[in-house]
This record gives C-alpha cells, structure tokens and sequence, in this order.
C-alpha cells in the first residue's frame, strides 16, 4: 500500500469546560450570553478555524491528514450534555466544513448529549457521548461510546441513564455501534481501514458485549472474537483513554498508525502517533499473539499551554 497519514491534534483540556470557555473568551465569545446552538455552533467554528490554520484546503497527494479532537469537546456552558434537537440541527453544518477540506479524515472529538425518554423508572434522559468521523463531507463513522466503568458520568442517582443500558437505546445514532470505516488516500484510489476507541473502551478489563473478562480494548477484541479476520485497522484512532499506548490493545496491522489524543486533565503525554510493526509475519493470527512494537513520533508544537495547543506528528508510512 502506498500512501501516509499525519496527525493533527488539537491538545484540549476537556476534563471540565473551564478549558474550552477560555478559548472562545478570547475570541470576544461568552458561553453565558448563548443558547445551546449558538454554543455549539461556536464550539464548531472555533474548529474550523484551526483546520483551516493547520492543514489548509490545499491537498498533498498520498498523505492522509487527520484531524483529531479530545473525548468531551462538545459540552454545554456548564459542561453538561447537549439537547438531541441542538445536535442533530448542527449536523449540516459539520458536513459543510468537512466539504471544504474534503482530503482530511476529521474526527471533531464527542459530543456529550441527551435526549427525554419516560420510563417506568423514572429516568428522565438518556445521554449519549457520541464519536463522528467526517471525510469529503461524509459523515463515516458515528460510535456511542459504551459504559466502561464507574468513572463514566452520569452516577446512579442521576436522572439521566448511560445509552448502553437502556434496552431502548439501539437506533438512536448508529445501532451497530460499529467501530470501523474506511478513508481515502488524497490522490489515489486507495481505501483504509479506519478503526476507533474511546476512553475505557481502550483498557476494558471485560468485554462489554459478554460480560466476561478480557485483556484487549474493545477492537481488539472484535478481531479475537473472530468477528474480523484480517491482520487489523490500518490507522487505529484512541480518543481520552487517560493512559499511554498499551501495545497490547493494539488492532493496527504491521505497517499501521496508532493515533492518539486525550482530553483527560492528567494524562501525559496528550498526543501520541507511532508506527507499528511486529515479528509474527502471519497476518491471520497477528491480532490473537502480538506484541507490537509502537515507534513513537516527535511531534511539533504551536501553543505554549499544554492544556490548549496544537500537535503535529511528521507523517507515518503505511506499509
């Protein structure tokens, strides 16, 4: 296979919104003074502007940029979710940024929201924390994060009840929940097979659809279920898992990326790109016995906050 991809990653503090308040602060916007879309639909120019400072509308043929935000980019004022009708009156408009920089594999980051369901348990919503992927003006992937752990707001007690475990919630944005796509290589008429994880779904001690313990992330353990039998992804994309790369979990075939970013208020480092290879030369068993080895790439730096700048990675060749 011909061709690379480059990360560009914006490194945003999402633990909370104090991060992403300050940032439209200084661009003269003051998220007490919106409404919900007019929040969200600054959020997202906000983003805009950085593609269009970073990677630009010109095309470099046979490399894949690819443009990534942190879990929780998208949150209210008061870092709470999102209304269901605020987020799909948006969808347009993310498509029509994606239109304008149709070479770029832009993951916007989630977008934490609700919607009202009445049930007999007096659950009031179900929310929802959301990962799209755009190319082209296309959307390719829409992926719900799943319960991981007791750290994943919101708590028992709370109105609100985790999509994933309400037996209703199949349908509401993509009832696959299916972690996997396929990108194209600018000037070529190649594909590449796109997979992503988001926070825990990276380190789950179980698989969330067994129940049953299990030492992979959650796409990885698709391939050793035997629900794929290739030698895995070939860019694996982590959104705010909070720990390093843990090789592991790795689902990218030799002569792969793993692309990393993470919003978590601790997590060092923020960004991470790497190549991978490994020893095992048999591509139909790799995911069930590697241990890959991951080439960390240096990357450059605009920003001096480490909490609110941009990464850029040099790019990885795709074997």
């Amino acid at each position: 296979m011909a061709g690379a991809v480059q990360l560009h990653v914006w490194e945003l503090d999402t633990h909370s919104g104090d991060k992403m308040a300050e940032v439209m602060a200084e661009r003269g916007s003051f998220p007490w003074e919106m409404t919900q879309l007019q929040h969200l639909q600054k959020q997202i120019a906000i983003q805009a502007s950085y593609l269009r400072e970073a990677i630009g509308s010109q095309r470099v043929d046979e490399v894949l940029p690819v443009f990534v935000a942190p879990q929780f980019t998208f949150t209210t004022q008061d870092n709470g979710p999102y209304d269901r009708g605020t987020v799909y009156r948006v969808l347009p408009y993310l498509e029509q940024i994606s239109r304008t920089y149709p070479h770029v594999l832009w993951c916007p980051g989630t977008v934490w929201w609700r919607e009202r369901v009445l049930d007999q348990r007096s659950i009031q919503y179900q929310v929802h924390d959301t990962t799209l992927l755009y190319q082209g003006g296309r959307l390719l992937l829409s992926l719900q994060k799943s319960l991981m752990s007791e750290i994943d707001p919101p708590g028992t007690a709370s109105p609100m009840l985790w999509d994933q475990a309400h037996p209703d919630a199949a349908g509401i944005t993509e009832s696959r929940h299916n972690p996997f796509c396929e990108a194209r290589i600018p000037g070529t008429q190649q594909a590449v097979s796109v997979g992503i994880e988001v926070a825990r779904m990276h380190t789950a001690s179980w698989d969330p659809r067994t129940g049953l313990p299990s030492p992979h992330g959650a796409l990885r353990t698709r391939y050793t279920n035997g629900d794929r039998h290739d030698a895995g992804v070939d860019i694996h994309l982590l959104l705010g898992a909070a720990t390093p790369l843990q090789p592991g979990n790795v689902a990218a075939r030799d002569g792969g990326a793993v692309l990393r970013v993470d919003g978590a208020a601790n997590a060092s480092p923020r960004s991470q790109a790497g190549s991978v290879s490994r020893d095992n030369p048999d591509a139909a068993t790799a995911l069930h016995s590697w241990n890959p080895t991951i080439a960390d790439e240096a990357a450059t730096f605009t920003g001096e906050d480490p909490a609110n700048r941009f990464a850029v990675f040099p790019p990885i060749v795709l074997g």
